[in-house]
């Protein structure tokens, strides 16, 4: 009998397998259960046939998949009477087409290129991911997925040509009351968008924002897993899609990202690993939607946008806990800078909060100057993240400007001011703890001709007594002149003296004035 022939056949090969435990299969036992699967009728028959085929898949991928996907295809298109057999092929397709992460096992497109070269048999995955069977609809989006992640644009290709309507269904998968549907369907999502214009405006034309939003406010911004999925896909849809940031505006989804950032900025001890993950994924969005690449219309759409949901009072609250990660941090100075660039109604709300010191605790912006320039134990990245800071919140920034310039004035009485901090680092001998002064030094002068006659006119003590001293000009020569100096000390140098010079004549004189000043620059 048909079914006595197939479980002999499959009582055979599995302790055969087992007890050899080597990864090659006997050619003959496959071809002989592709044969009995191509001839078996009853599904019982058929369902062990595969499941035998299965149990194979894994270790054989390429002996199986050259002489089972056809069949296995044909199951498919042809019979989806039984959930179970239309569970154990798509299980077993999956297999063909995965592979472990550090598996040495040699890999090979073969199977995939093989399904995939009939476009029905796509098409048909497609129409099994909306059954509402549990099993046929999480196997169906993890072949699915696994198909993606091999030949995205081919996959994106073909599930285009199937049509709007196609696309819109796998987004209404996110209304599946089970997690485990919605989360599956969210990493299929975040591969199916992946650089596609025409995806993605499917996706988000098709209520793909109103259901990502809906799932992680359902979670409560919570740590979870799906809430990370959600901001995932958000940010692929959005990065570098301007029609669709657009879109997202008018929709009106900030008021989401503001009541989450309110959740974030919560003052908690122990920030966890994912908690760390959806934050930072959710700043990043904030700095996609305001990123430089952008029209300079839809930057300050979302700057006004963002003054009014108040994402820059929620930023600057993360910005001052104690609490918050390095990761977390950095990210979040990155995103205050570009909110803030060339914005006047945001850096008017910085100007009135960064420099604003207690009676013990020193001011947030001097806390940042500290650890930009005495931070040797700080990171690389936070480091330049604050000089970045730095950079937007004066671009254009004249109250800015003027109320760090302000602190230059008088540094003997007073060793404690931003003006202290940068002239400090300025000279030292460590090369990043010299470049950032030398640059925000730059920024904080240039074509402005009140700020650069405050700077130039500054002088340091050279000496202990403080009785000799020395202009912002002479101590930079000097440390051009230095042989110790290192590269990159002598480039910011110079970068800082091409800011103060430009169209100023009385710096201009002021670097005449000292000795071997001109002749040294001429000679180098």
């Amino acid at each position: 009998m048909a079914f006595s022939l197939g479980r002999s056949l499959f009582s055979f090969t599995t302790p055969s397998t087992t007890t050899n435990n080597n990864n090659t299969i006997d050619q003959e036992t496959i071809e002989s259960l592709c044969d009995r699967l191509q001839t078996a009728k009853r599904i019982k028959d058929r369902r062990h046939i595969v499941c035998a085929l299965k149990a194979l898949s894994k270790k054989c991928k390429l002996e199986v998949g050259t002489k089972s996907i056809t069949l296995l295809a044909n199951i498919l298109q042809g019979d989806r009477t039984d959930f179970d057999l239309i569970q154990l092929v798509l299980e077993t397709l999956t297999n063909l087409i995965t592979y472990d992460v550090g598996s040495d096992e040699e890999q090979s497109d073969l199977p995939q290129e093989l399904y995939i070269q009939n476009k029905k048999r796509v098409h048909v995955v497609l129409e099994l991911i909306a059954k509402t069977n549990f099993n046929v609809r999480r196997a169906a989006i993890r072949f699915l997925t696994a198909l993606l992640t091999n030949c995205t644009t081919q996959l994106q290709d073909i599930i285009l040509e199937d049509g709007p309507v196609s696309i819109s269904k796998l987004v209404d998968l996110l209304k599946d009351k089970r997690e485990v549907i919605r989360n599956d369907a969210l990493i299929l999502l975040q591969i199916l968008i992946v650089s596609n214009p025409d995806m993605q405006d499917i996706v988000a034309s098709g209520k793909g924002f109103e259901r990502l939003v809906e799932i992680f406010v359902r979670e409560g911004f919570g740590d979870e897993v799906t809430v990370q999925y959600c901001l995932s896909v958000i940010l692929n849809l959005l990065k570098g899609n301007q029609p669709i940031q657009r879109s997202f505006n008018q929709r009106y989804h900030i008021q989401r990202l503001a009541d989450f950032l309110k959740f974030c900025s919560n003052d908690e001890k122990l920030w966890s690993t994912q908690k760390v993950t959806n934050v930072n994924l959710l700043l990043q969005i904030i700095r996609t939607l305001v990123s430089p690449e952008n029209s300079s219309e839809n930057i300050v759409a979302y700057q006004r946008t963002f003054e009014q949901y108040g994402i820059l009072h929620r930023l600057y609250v993360i910005l001052k806990l104690l609490t918050v990660p390095a990761d977390v941090l950095i990210e979040t100075l990155q995103t205050i800078s570009d909110v803030v660039h060339d914005d006047t109604e945001n850096q008017k709300f910085l100007n009135s909060v960064v420099n604003i010191s207690g009676v013990i605790q020193q001011s947030v912006l001097f806390n940042l100057l500290n650890a930009m320039i005495n931070g040797e134990h700080q990171s690389f990245s936070l480091r330049i993240s604050i000089l970045y800071f730095l950079q937007c919140y004066l671009y254009n920034n004249e109250s800015g400007k003027s109320m760090i310039v302000r602190t230059f004035s008088d540094q003997t009485a007073n060793q404690y001011t931003l003006g202290h901090l940068l002239l400090n680092g300025y000279s030292s001998k460590d090369i990043i703890a010299s470049w950032c002064p030398g640059i925000t030094l730059a920024h904080l002068i240039v074509d402005d001709s009140k700020c650069k006659e405050t700077i130039f006119k500054v002088v340091l003590p050279v000496d202990s007594s403080q009785t000799g001293v020395k202009t912002l000009i002479e101590i930079s020569m000097d440390i051009l002149q230095n042989s110790l100096s290192s590269l990159h000390t002598r480039v910011v140098v110079l970068i800082f003296l091409s800011s103060l010079l430009s169209n100023s004549s009385s710096a201009v004189q002021a670097l005449l004035s000292v000795q071997n000043g001109v002749s040294y620059i001429i000679a180098h």
